[in-house]
Parts: C-alpha cells; structure tokens; sequence
C-alpha cells in the first residue's frame, strides 16, 4: 500500500512540474494566435463590400448575390473561440437558376428566403494578394447589380404582402415542413400544426390560397 501511495505521490509531482512548464507556453501561444489572427483580418479588410455571383456554405452549388459584410470573425463556440479566416460573411440573394446566368425570376428557388447572412469560402487568406485570390475564384458583380436585384425582391415582397380589402378576412395556406408531410406551418403567422385545417388556429386566417407568397392575402 506504501509503494502506491509513493507512486502516486511521484506522478502528482510530475504532473505539476510539467504544468509549470506548459502553462507559459499556451500563454505564448495564445498571444501568437492573436497576433496571427489580426494580421490576417488586417490583409483581407481589403474586400469587405465586394459583390459576387457565388454559391455560398448554406447553398452549395445554387449561385446567388451575395456581398461581403465584413471579415472573417472569431466565433465562440461553447467556451472556445473558432477562428476560421476562408470564411468572410455574407449578404446572400437567390438569383441563379441555369448555366451561371442570373434569373429574371425573383424567386427562382423552391424553398426560397428573399435574403440569408451567410459565409462565401475563399483561400484568399492564403494568397499574396486577398484582392485578385478572389476575384480569380468568383464572378464579380458591380454594387449597383448587388442593390438591383436587393430592390427587386424587397419590391417582389412588399407585392405580395399587399393586402386586398374585399371580404373583412385573412388568408393564407398550409406550408408543408420536411419530407414527410405531416407538420405544417401557417403562411400568415407561422404557427405550427400536425395536421392541416380549414383556418389557422392561432391567426384565424382561412386557409384557401393555392398559391404561395410571402404573406396571404387578406381581403376586406
């Protein structure tokens, strides 16, 4: 029982002289990490506000508008920060149906959402110069194309979020979630059902319309 206790009194001393050596060299590693970390967001601040027609990590292979908000940021996940510089953020519009020629359609993809904060992947970190790595990767768009196509799906929406005033009444439609078809949400307030019903029992809407927009129709 002595030699246990013995050996196990040798491997916390080990342990402590090991941690006394480790814990300067995360420090310096830590600050080498964030010296890192700044160069590298100081190099790509060049293409902040840069307008693309790309595929984004929420829409692989559906090529969309999307304008760079900022550069890439430290995320906290748990308690941990992530640093991941290949990926900038964002402003995400739908606009490519076929062969990488920008829809007349306002909302050309099913499942559409008229505007999405996404990330764009580039290896423009990597590069010599952030400026042309990307401009070799993506097909650059002018700002006025990017707020062109902004301006038509927020005018799109704002028409068929119109309400017609003909019979007093809301309606909408069941929208179906998943692939199996039995949730539902409603079109006008988005509550959720299990099965479908003639009117929304949280907004009361009628639920009769057969072709989906933004928000029903209602009719007074």
């Amino acid at each position: 029982m002595s030699d246990t206790y013995e050996l196990l009194r040798l491997i916390d001393e080990e342990r402590r002289n090991l941690n006394n050596q480790i814990t300067p060299l995360n420090g310096r590693l830590r600050e080498l990490e964030g010296r890192r970390r700044e160069l590298i967001i100081n190099r790509l601040d060049v293409n902040v506000g840069r307008c693309f027609v790309a595929d984004t990590f929420n829409h692989p292979g559906k090529n969309g508008f999307v304008k760079i908000l900022d550069v890439p940021r430290p995320r906290l996940i748990g308690i941990h920060y992530d640093f991941n510089p290949y990926q900038y953020p964002v402003l995400y519009i739908p606009g490519v149906a076929h062969d990488e020629e920008a829809s007349e359609a306002v909302y050309p993809l099913d499942g559409f959402i008229p505007f999405d904060e996404d990330t764009l992947y580039s290896k423009s970190c990597d590069a010599q110069d952030p400026y042309e790595k990307l401009s070799s990767e993506y097909q650059e768009i002018s700002h006025e194309d990017f707020e062109a196509r902004f301006n038509r799906v927020v005018e799109q929406m704002r028409q068929d979020m119109k309400f017609e005033h003909t019979d007093g009444l809301i309606h909408g439609r069941w929208i179906a979630i998943g692939n199996g078809g039995d949730h539902f949400t409603c079109s006008i307030c988005g509550a959720m059902a299990k099965a479908t019903r003639s009117a929304c029992p949280c907004c009361g809407a009628f639920m009769d319309i057969t072709e989906l927009h933004l928000g029903g129709t209602r009719n007074e």
